[in-house]
């Protein structure tokens, strides 16, 4: 499952094309992190949460599964 977490609107993003449309940069752009750890921990909360409660009930995931988080990138 792929997930766009908009951390200031609080909101999800879930649709892959628009996803990447947010994302694409060219590979000479710099590369800056500027969140602060203990935001980036909160988000990675909410992401956990979120798949919880859509992602995990849909699929009737059995009790005590948990997501597995892969990859972040922080975009600004």
């Amino acid at each position: 499952m792929n997930l766009l977490l908009r951390a200031r609107r609080g909101k999800g993003q879930e649709d892959v094309a628009a996803i990447d449309a947010f994302v694409h940069c060219e590979p000479e752009t710099p590369r800056l992190c500027q969140i602060a750890l203990a935001t980036l921990s909160e988000t990675r909360a909410k992401v956990g949460k979120h798949l919880k409660n859509s992602y995990f009930r849909q699929v009737r995931a059995p009790a005590g599964v948990a997501p597995q988080l892969i990859a972040t990138t922080e975009l600004n």
